[in-house]
C-alpha cells in the first residue's frame, strides 16, 4: 500500500501480511495519511527468514497518523538465522519523517523494536500505546528532535542474546540512543509505565556512538518497576527526572552516570532496588552538576543515595531511611553541597 493522502480503515479481523513486501516496508504510508484500525483488527507478520522487515513504514513523510488495533511481529514464528549482525524487524518503522502520531495501538513480538524512530525525524508523538514482548526494545529513538511519549506502557522487552555471536545491550522498554553522527534533542517521557523489561525501563544516551549527542530529556511522572534498572541516563546534557515512582529494580533504581551534565533528580520515590550494581535506589556516578532534591529512597539493598566520582553534586532534602548499608554514601566526589538529607 502506497500513501495516497487519505485515510485507510481496517475493520475487525486478522490480516496476514508479508512484512518484507514494498522494499521491506510492509505497508508504506504517505504524507497526510491516516491508518486507522478497529480495536479488534490485527496486522500479523507472516513468517519469514529475513529480519529486514516492518509491518508499517513511514519514510520521508509528514502529517501521518497511525491509530488503534494490534501490530504483531513474527518473533515467535520465523526462520531468521541467529546470531545476526542486523538489528532490524520492526512493527512500526519511522524514518526521515515529521509530525507523526502513533496512538491507541498494541505493538508486540517484533524481531527488533515495537516502534523505531530515526533518520532525523521530528515531532513524533506516541500516546496510549502498549508495547510488549519485543525482542530488542519496546521503542527505540536514534535521531531527531521533538519526541513525546505519553500515557503508554512498555512491558517485557525480552532482549536478544547476540549480535553475530557477541552480547547486545538491549531489552529496554524505551531506548533513546543516537546513532553515529546524529543527535537527539528534546524528549518528553511522561505518565508512562515501564515494567518487567530485561534491561532498563527507560534508557537515554547509553553507549553513545562517535560524534553523537543527546540533550534535553524530560522524564516526568512515570511508574517504573521490575526492570534491571529503572531510569538510566548517560552522556546527556540537561535532563529532568522528576516525580517518578520506581520500585523493585534488580540493579539500579535511578542511575545517572558517565557523562551526564546538568541533571535534576527531584521528587522521585524509589524503593526495593536489589543487589545488582551497587544496590542503590539513586546512584550518580562520574557525572557533572547533578542536583538530587526532595526524593524518597528507602528499602533498597545497600544505599538510598550513592554518589561516586561526581563533580559539583547538590544533595538536598532527601529522605534516605531504611536502606541495607547506608542512607547516603559519597565517594571520590568533589565540590559536594549537601543539606537536609535524612539517612
Amino acid at each position: 500500500m502506497a500513501g495516497t493522502g487519505k485515510a485507510v480503515y481496517l475493520p475487525a479481523g486478522t490480516y496476514l501480511m508479508d512484512p518484507t513486501a514494498n522494499q521491506t516496508g510492509g505497508i508504506r504510508l504517505g504524507s497526510n495519511m491516516t491508518l486507522l484500525l478497529d480495536p479488534q483488527a490485527v496486522l500479523q507478520a507472516r513468517s519469514t527468514s529475513s529480519q529486514n522487515y516492518a509491518l508499517v513504514t513511514v519514510s520521508g513523510c509528514s502529517n501521518v497518523n497511525i491509530s488503534g488495533g494490534t501490530f504483531n511481529g513474527n518473533n515467535l514464528d520465523n526462520t531468521i538465522p541467529t546470531p545476526t549482525a542486523v538489528e532490524a524487524g520492526d512493527c512500526i518503522h519511522i524514518v526521515d519523517s515529521r509530525n507523526v502520531v502513533v496512538e491507541g495501538c498494541v505493538v508486540q513480538n517484533a524481531f527488533n523494536d515495537g516502534v523505531y524512530v530515526g533518520a532525523n525525524s521530528s515531532n513524533v508523538t506516541v500516546c496510549g500505546i502498549t508495547s510488549r514482548f519485543n525482542r530488542r526494545h519496546g521503542m527505540a529513538i536514534t535521531s531527531g528532535q521533538g519526541f513525546h511519549l505519553v500515557n503508554s506502557t512498555f512491558h517485557g522487552a525480552t532482549g536478544s542474546v547476540e549480535t553475530a555471536g557477541g552480547p547486545m545491550v538491549n531489552g529496554c522498554g524505551v531506548d533513546v540512543e543516537a546513532n553515529a553522527n546524529q543527535s537527539i534533542r528534546t524528549v518528553l517521557a511522561a505518565n508512562n509505565r515501564f515494567t518487567d523489561n530485561r534491561s532498563a525501563g527507560l534508557a537515554w544516551g547509553i553507549l553513545t556512538a562517535a560524534n553523537a549527542s543527546t540533550s534535553d530529556v524530560f522524564v516526568i511522572g512515570n511508574t517504573v518497576s521490575g526492570n534491571q534498572s529503572g531510569l538510566n541516563g548517560e552522556n546527556t546534557t540537561r535532563s529532568w527526572v522528576v516525580n517518578n515512582t520506581v520500585s523493585s529494580e534488580s540493579a539500579f533504581g535511578i542511575y545517572i552516570h558517565d557523562g551526564m551534565n546538568t541533571t535534576l533528580v527531584q521528587g522521585n520515590t524509589v524503593s526495593g532496588t536489589g543487589t545488582g550494581g551497587d544496590g542503590a535506589g539513586i546512584e550518580i556516578y562520574n557525572d557533572t552538576a547533578t542536583t538530587v532534591n526532595a526524593n524518597t529512597s528507602t528499602g533498597n539493598a545497600r544505599y538510598g543515595l550513592y554518589v561516586y566520582q561526581s563533580t559539583n553534586p547538590v544533595l538536598t532534602g532527601n529522605v534516605l531511611t531504611g536502606n541495607g548499608t547506608a542512607g547516603l554514601a559519597i565517594v571520590r566526589s568533589t565540590g559536594v553541597t549537601q543539606s537536609g538529607n535524612t539517612p
